[in-house]
Parts: C-alpha cells; sequence; structure tokens
C-alpha cells in the first residue's frame, strides 16, 4: 500500500478535488455524501480509487449514475464506473489500462513446464504438466487456433509424451507427420480421423487391463508407474489427444449419435485415469455438439470467433467474438492472454533435451572445445555474434539448459551432457559455413 500511495497520491488528490468539484455543481449529486476514498492495487497491477458513498442518506440514484460521464470528461477521459454491488462507489482507474502485446514468440521447451502465453500483468501463463486438464480450444482461420494446437503439441512431445493428432482438412499437423511420438499416423481425412480415435479407445482399453494387473490399485498414471518402476516393468508415457475441427469431424461421421462422436465422448470420460489428455479444437461449437463432453472439458480458451453464440458455448460468456489479433484469447482459468507464438523452425523434431539440430550443434560444439561452458568468446568461436551469443544465453538459461556454476567461476555452464563423440562430424564445416556474419536467435533460427 506504501508503495500505492508513494506513486499515486498525488494524482489521487487530484482526482478527489475533480470529483468533489463535480458533484458539487451537477443538480441532485453531493460530495458530502462521499463516506471514504479508498486507494488499492488489483492482482492484475491496476490501481484503482475508490469514492464510497453513503446510500442510507442518498435520496436517488439515477444523478449519481448520470454524473458518471460527466466524471470522466473531466478527469480526461479516466475511466470511472459506478458499481453498486455492495453499497454505492465510484471506481476510478488510476493506472494505464492493462495492454497485451500483440505478439509474443516462444522461446523453446522447458522441462516440466507447459508454456501458454502472457496475461494482462506480463507474467508467463505456464502449467506443470500434472496440472493439464481436457482442453476446448475455439478460433476462426486466421486467429491462432493451429499455432496455439502445434503450441502444446510440439512441448508434450519434447517432454516426452505421445501424440494423437488428427485435423480433416489436413493442414495444422503437417509437421508432425512423421514424428516417432505419434501413436498412430496423423488423422487428414474424416475416416483417418476415425482411425485415431479409434486407436485412443484401444489405448485405454490396454491400460485398463495393465492397471488392473498392478499390485497397487492405481488411480492414475503416475501411481501405476511408481508401481512399474519397483516391478522393473517399463512405465506408461503420458499422451496428448487433439481433435482439430472437431464440431466438423462429428456432423461428418453422422453427427451427436455417429461413431466418431460417441467414442469421443468415452475417451472424454475415461481418458485422464491413464495419463490421456483430450483437446477438442475448432472453428464451431455447437450445444448439442459439445453438451456431452463439456463438463469434462475444464480448461477452455477461446480465440476470436464468429459470433457470440460460440463464445458462450465454449466459456459460458460473450466477448471472444470482439477479438481482434491472432493469438489474443479469453480463457476460463487466466482471464485473457497473448498465446505464444511458435516460429516454424520450433516445429522441426527436437532431441530429448528439447533442443533443435542447430541448437544441439551449438550445445556439441561447446560441451567438445569448452567443457560445457557457455561463455561469450565459446559462442562467437561457433559463429555467433555477440547479440545474438547474449540471446543464446539468457534462452537457455531460463529454459534450464544452463546454470551458472560456482564451481566453474561463475560461469555459465550447459546442464545437459552431449555425447561429443558422434554426431560431430562435419562440425567445422557447419561452424565456418555460419561465419561471423551469421547469428542465431533464441529460438534456434538462424538469422542474417
Amino acid at each position: 500500500m506504501l508503495a500505492i500511495q508513494n506513486n499515486y497520491m498525488e494524482k489521487a488528490q487530484r482526482v478527489v478535488r475533480i470529483v468533489e468539484a463535480v458533484l458539487g455543481s451537477r443538480t441532485g449529486t453531493d460530495p458530502a455524501l462521499i463516506e471514504r476514498w479508498v486507494m488499492t492495487r488489483t492482482d492484475q497491477g491496476a490501481v484503482w480509487l475508490f469514492a464510497v458513498l453513503d446510500d442510507r442518506r442518498l435520496p436517488k440514484f439515477e444523478p449519481y449514475e448520470a454524473a458518471a460521464h460527466h466524471l470522466s470528461s473531466s478527469l480526461r477521459g479516466m475511466p470511472v464506473f459506478l458499481g453498486n454491488h455492495t453499497g454505492l462507489r465510484y471506481g476510478i482507474l488510476l493506472s494505464q489500462k492493462p495492454q497485451l502485446p500483440k505478439l509474443v514468440e516462444f522461446h523453446g521447451w522447458r522441462r516440466g513446464v507447459m508454456q501458454l502465453g502472457v496475461d494482462m500483468r506480463g507474467q508467463a501463463v505456464e502449467i506443470g504438466y500434472g496440472e493439464i486438464n481436457h482442453t476446448l480450444v475455439a478460433g476462426i482461420t486466421q486467429f491462432g487456433k493451429s499455432n496455439f494446437l502445434r503450441l502444446m503439441a510440439l512441448q508434450a512431445r519434447d517432454e516426452g509424451w505421445q501424440l494423437a493428432l488428427a485435423d480433416p482438412d489436413g493442414r495444422t499437423f503437417t509437421k508432425f507427420e512423421q514424428d516417432p511420438a505419434l501413436i498412430c499416423p496423423v488423422g487428414k481425412t474424416l475416416e483417418s480421423c476415425l482411425h485415431v480415435i479409434g486407436r485412443v479407445q484401444e489405448l485405454i482399453n490396454e491400460r485398463a487391463k495393465l492397471y488392473d494387473q498392478a499390485g497397487n490399485s492405481p488411480d492414475g498414471l503416475d501411481e501405476y508407474n511408481e508401481w512399474a518402476q519397483e516391478s522393473s516393468i517399463e512405465p506408461l508415457q503420458p499422451v496428448l489427444v487433439v481433435l482439430d475441427e472437431f464440431n466438423g469431424t462429428v456432423l461428418g461421421t453422422g453427427g451427436v449419435r455417429g461413431s466418431f462422436a460417441n467414442a469421443a465422448t468415452q475417451v472424454a470420460w475415461r481418458a485422464a485415469k491413464f495419463g490421456i489428455r483430450l483437446i477438442l479444437a475448432g472453428q464451431d461449437f455447437s450445444k448439442d455438439i459439445v453438451g456431452p463432453v463439456r463438463e469434462q472439458m475444464t480448461t477452455r480458451i477461446c480465440l476470436r470467433v464468429a459470433n457470440e453464440r460460440i463464445s458462450d458455448v465454449v466459456l459460458g460468456k460473450t466477448g471472444a467474438e470482439r477479438l481482434v489479433l491472432p493469438g489474443r484469447a479469453m480463457t476460463n482459468r487466466w482471464e485473457t492472454i497473448q498465446t505464444y507464438f511458435v516460429p516454424k523452425a520450433l516445429l522441426v523434431r527436437t532431441d530429448s533435451n528439447g533442443l533443435t539440430d542447430t541448437e544441439k550443434r551449438i550445445a556439441e560444439f561447446v560441451w567438445a572445445n569448452y567443457r560445457g561452458r557457455m561463455t561469450m568468446p565459446a559462442l562467437q568461436q561457433y559463429g555467433l555474434g555477440e547479440r545474438a551469443a547474449r540471446r543464446v544465453r539468457a534462452d537457455w538459461q531460463q529454459r534450464g539448459l544452463a546454470e551458472v556454476r560456482p564451481d566453474q567461476d561463475n560461469a555459465l555452464c550447459l546442464t545437459i551432457k552431449m555425447d561429443v563423440q558422434t554426431g560431430l562430424d562435419g562440425l567445422d564445416a557447419v561452424v565456418t559455413g555460419l561465419g561471423a556474419q551469421a547469428g542465431l536467435d533464441g529460438n534456434g533460427v538462424v538469422e542474417a
């Protein structure tokens, strides 16, 4: 509170004088009815000043309601709201309206954390993999739905999850078609989408039998894998199932009573226990189609949609039809966020450390020549410019791929181990080819 007072007290005092002058000049309003002034900061960082009115002595509500616009004009456009939920009060926003960035680039996989975007406070929106629930994603073409689905899929893949992907339009998951994480080929037609959901059902049944055989009667995947480890049995991997254009696929395969809709409903009801998480996505969602699974989809992401009906079906409220920027999304968990934009280079299969091929070459070079010390000279010797080298250092430290080591003279050192005996053929040619004029940004993208 002290920090708020120091930063906004002078502005608040000026607002108090203007509000009292306006209320004193209008018919039916009286500044003497202001009981107290309260200044506070919300969780989102917004600073508000409230004029709390004595509603017991208030003769009429309407004059104060009519004064709100006059107050805002006199305060040079500062937002002024009148609320009567718990007594009558004016709310005046002292701070700037929170602004989301127009685009936030994704900087690569981080172990243990699914990164989704940033919120109104500029803070990262991220969740642990154990917190991932079934998810509903809506958005029309060109507003970031496919990008968001790829964002989740590539992170799950690099975390070691298996994937089941379906998109009858055949455009969302082209970069994943040969990925070894797939439990079945990507569904690109209505028929192959049926095969994907059928394979997921088979996997659930297979895991149900394994659970029955486990000696600890597991309630979830973690418990099963604990038993498997103690019994020297291969653990099971979590699975992310993404069904894009869900509404259209349901309509094209017999409707709400068709085989695809019935299978998706069964998966939504049964999958979570067996370490399988379902994402249903589409441009449109109707109540009759999403109704049977809506309560299981506890995380809901709504980018720009065609109309308020779709926003209401997905979120239970309207507003997503008014979003204007790609990647901007309303959610039921984090309010409004800007989702990360995934550069195409990051869709390339990474290794078990979440490194792209280009990043892997850097790590191998640093291990082979500098024993894992990511010093500026090391990265510049590889061929990065000073700016690019600093970005790589900051990015890898944030991702947990490198850390400052006191026992290494506080040098930034790799936390991952690289096999420097293999995979280094032609390394000198790679370095020479990049040369001093080339750089690498934090996403593993070579830039001139």
